[in-house]
């Protein structure tokens, strides 16, 4: 953020940084020369006005100005220097010396040695005074220029800075532009799209407006006037709907959404009147576009501020930079504004918009590349957590099964195991009746214990039925303990890829409390709804606090095995007052 801050300090100091030469005496005046209708050789006839500062015609259809510059040198040697005009945006500047005519503007195909000002070279012998006529020509737009006399030296130096600086930041912009284009590709983020429309107009309007284009890229190009005023409308439509969007609008402030959608409806319906009646030739109507394009964009920026100080109190962190980004426009545009209509005697100089267009694209490329960064590392991290959850349940997994398998084994060993060593005992002593009748019992303990492990019904969904049969067996050699069993609603067989699960974790469940809450009543109960089936099991034991027991209880494990199936788990308990576990599951289509 320092850093943007800094680097457009720097573009402000090169775009607006002068130096007059001080080996010579200027004496400027001019005339306005309504509708363009005076000759060179007559123009001693008219009233001249002695030249200002900076002169301001203000809106004008047609006219030209005059200008009789007599240039002093009052030095006792030959001068050389540039006679320059500093708007590179006047259509055309007629030079008028004893000996050439020369021109340049936006409407010639000439192009001026700088690109920071229009400059006609002079020459003046020692202590000689020389007059120059110029004409100045600016049609159907606000026309002001000032008059300057630089060195050659100073102004390759400024020329050289402005080329630098502006190469660097438009390369910079590039950069971003591609980097958020890409963003768009990857995650569709439409904020991505509206801020690369948004650059490249932007860029554009830059180009046009520091003399780049005109000076290097197209110099034969004769339409840049325009193509400024459209393309600077265009670049501001961009941002309006980029901050909208950015600021969510829509959302926060649809009233003011929707009028700044209609304002910018508006400006294009303008933009694209102006240039029909441009071809046809109604110039007297163009001002009054200009006016109401003035008045929609000022209306849209006081908009835009007032919505982003309530949005401070949504989000504060992006309504700062809106208003950080948007209060010089605020500022720069009504001065410009007021003084176009004289309600104001001086506008601030230069022409600020590419400027504040460079930071704008710069702290918005920062923010944009900050925001995807940290959620880039947020991901990362969030992916990070997934894998490591992933790992903790394949080695819980794995440890349960081992566990199983473990008890598997010794109830081979402890029952199987003891009944085939004493068949083969029977059958070495020759006693084949008992030792047949021993294999039957061993028969039977074997469907036993596979029922216990996993009963055969629970393909066919008869959950129920097997809970009852397998809390019936757990209640016959029970003494302290009661485990009651209720269903209200619940069918008989149920078709769910949960239920083996669930007849696990029931059994699980019946096992902690068993083991360890000393209770004298556990109660199962079922429940089906419309469209959940629900589980509720509670015993009056001991109880525990949840937050230091439940992960060594095995709680944590059957949260995520309820919650692979898309339901809900909740568990509550009171230490000497018991525990309540409740499972939710829905009901397949």
């Amino acid at each position: 953020m320092k850093t943007i801050c800094l680097i457009s300090f720097l573009l402000i100091f090169n775009f607006t940084f002068t130096q007059s030469s001080k080996q010579v005496f200027v004496d400027a005046k001019y005339a306005i020369d309504i509708n363009s209708s005076w000759k060179l050789k007559d123009i001693n006839k008219y009233p001249f006005i002695d030249f200002e500062e900076r002169l301001n015609v203000g809106y004008n259809k047609n006219d030209a100005v005059w200008c009789l510059i007599n240039i002093t040198n009052k030095e006792n040697k030959k001068f050389k220097a540039w006679l320059c005009f500093n708007n590179n945006h006047l259509d055309s500047i007629t030079f008028f010396d004893s000996k050439t005519t020369k021109l340049l503007g936006d409407r010639t195909t000439n192009s001026s040695p700088f690109i920071t000002t229009q400059a006609f070279e002079i020459e003046l012998l020692p202590n000689e005074k020389k007059l120059f006529i110029t004409r100045v020509k600016k049609g159907i737009s606000y026309l002001d220029f000032s008059i300057s006399v630089f060195n050659s030296y100073n102004l390759n130096k400024q020329s050289g800075q402005k080329i630098a600086l502006l190469s660097f930041f438009l390369g910079f912009i590039t950069l971003l532009v591609l980097f958020n284009g890409l963003l768009f590709l990857i995650n569709k983020k439409k904020e991505n799209l509206l801020f690369v429309i948004y650059s490249l107009l932007s860029c554009i309007y830059i180009l046009i407006s520091t003399n780049y284009a005109k000076h290097l890229l197209f110099p034969d190009y004769l339409y840049f006037s325009e193509l400024r005023i459209y393309i600077g409308v265009l670049s501001f439509i961009s941002l309006t709907w980029f901050l909208s969007y950015f600021l969510n609008f829509k959302q926060y402030n649809p009233l003011t959404n929707k009028i700044i959608i209609t304002l910018n409806f508006i400006n294009l319906l303008l933009i694209l009147f102006s240039i029909l009646f441009l071809k046809l030739g109604f110039l007297s109507l163009l001002k009054i576009f200009f006016i109401i394009n003035y008045s929609a964009l000022s209306l849209i920026i006081v908009l835009i501020c007032f919505a982003a100080m309530r949005h401070l109190k949504i989000n504060k962190t992006d309504a700062f930079y809106v208003l950080f980004s948007f209060l010089p426009n605020l500022i720069w545009v009504f001065s410009l504004i007021l003084n176009a209509f004289q309600l104001i005697p001086k506008k601030i100089e230069a022409d600020w918009l590419p400027i504040f267009s460079v930071f704008e694209i710069l702290l918005f490329g920062y923010i944009l590349s900050k925001n995807y960064l940290a959620t880039f590392l947020e991901n990362k991290l969030l992916l990070k957590e997934i894998v490591a959850e992933k790992e903790k349940t394949i080695r819980s997994i794995t440890k349960t099964q081992i566990k199983e398998r473990r008890a598997i084994a010794n109830i081979i060993h402890d029952n199987l195991g003891s009944k085939i060593a004493h068949v083969l005992h029977l059958l070495d002593m020759g006693n084949s009746k008992q030792a047949s009748e021993t294999i039957h019992e061993l028969s039977s303990d074997i469907r036993e214990i596979s029922h216990k492990i996993l009963p055969k019904s629970l393909d066919e969904g008869a959950l129920m039925s097997n809970l009852k049969s397998q809390i019936a067996s757990l209640n016959l050699g029970l003494k302290k303990t009661k485990i009651e069993i209720y269903t209200y609603d619940f069918p008989e067989k149920i078709n769910e890829e949960w239920v083996f699960d669930l007849y696990l974790i029931t059994l699980e469940i019946i096992n902690n409390a068993l083991k360890h809450s000393n209770a004298s009543e556990i109660i199962i109960e079922l429940y089906k709804h419309s469209d959940t089936y629900h589980f509720q099991y509670y015993d009056n034991g001991i109880g525990f606090t949840i937050s230091k027991q439940t992960k060594g209880f095995g709680i944590e494990n059957i949260e995520k095995r309820i919650l692979f199936y898309n339901g809900k788990f909740e568990i509550n308990s009171i230490e000497s007052e018991g525990t309540t576990l409740q499972i939710t599951l829905p009901i397949s289509l």
